[in-house]
Parts: C-alpha cells; structure tokens; sequence
C-alpha cells in the first residue's frame, strides 16, 4: 500500500516515481543494448572492442549532458543571487570565472589531482546547511590555490601547486 501511496505523491508532484528492486528500468535496459553481444556469432577481439568503445563514448556523451545541465542551473542560481542593478558583463564574466573554477575543483576530486573527494568534503563540511557562507568559503578555497606558501592548507589539498586560474580576485555575493 505504501508503494502505491509513494506513486501517486510522486505524479501529484509532477515527478517519476523513485526505482524500486523489480521495476523496469528502461534507461538501464537501453545502456545494456549498447554492449549486448549476439550469441550465434563468434565475435574477434576488435568487434568486441568497438561495442565496450560504443558503450564508453555513449556513457561520455550522456555525462557531458548531465554536466552541461548541471552548470547552467548553477548559473543560474548563482545569478539569481546577484543584486539586480549588478552591471551584467561584470557579473557574467565573475559567474563564468567561479564556474570554471569549480569545475576545475570536480575535475580535480575526479582525477585525484589532491586527496579524493578534497573539495567536496570542504563544501560539505566548511559552509553551513543554508549555504549563506558558501562565497566566503569558496573565495578562501579560491585563496588558498593562488597562494605559493599558504598559513592555513584546507584538509586533502596538502602539497597542491597553485595555478593560475584563481589569480582573478573578486567578491562573489
């Protein structure tokens, strides 16, 4: 009963219901096609290479979407937070420098630049539930990874070069 309960709360609210252990998963069905080898078929080591190549190139190009969404809602919200008598090119350009900035920070987690998940864990554990204190803790982060010989090294980001991308200063609101 509950099952059902969770359903129709879930279309009331305009949203698919959450998967559930049994339920078709089309999505999953149709990344399984990508790779599916036929049985009849003695398959050589480059065809079978070709579907694993399909598959990861297929899963890199849903990811990229996923990310390309992801960076304009942040845009976005980030926008949103800007004064509305803000000069638009100025804030364009310091919400486009902050996103690329963060985006080097995931990619840095991703590629274990630093300690896994470094910057993950600082946005989780430095700002507070709201996120009113976010900007403070990004522009120290931001700081910090512009600094040669910094006093205070954020937890995983120990012995990290610092780079140019954060040499830009401004004041995010």
């Amino acid at each position: 009963m509950r099952r059902a309960k969770d359903r129709i709360r879930h279309l009331a609210a305009d949203k698919p219901p959450p998967q559930e252990k049994g339920d078709p998963d089309p999505k999953f069905a149709a990344r399984l096609d990508i790779i599916r080898m036929p049985f009849d078929v003695v398959l050589d080591a480059n065809a079978v290479l070709g579907k694993v190549r399909n598959a990861f190139d297929t899963e890199a190009q849903n990811e990229s979407k996923r990310a390309s969404r992801l960076m304009a809602n942040m845009y976005a919200a980030v926008e949103k937070a800007y004064p509305t008598d803000a000069d638009p090119k100025k804030r364009d350009h310091e919400i486009s420098v902050a996103l690329a900035r963060v985006l080097f920070l995931m990619f840095g987690d991703d590629t274990e630049m630093w300690q896994t998940d470094a910057f993950r864990n600082v946005i989780q554990h430095e700002t507070r539930p709201d996120g009113s204190d976010l900007a403070r803790v990004l522009n120290e982060l931001f700081t910090f990874l512009d600094t040669a010989k910094p006093d205070h090294v954020p937890p995983g980001f120990e012995g990290q070069v610092p780079t140019g991308i954060f040499n830009e200063k401004f004041a995010p609101t």
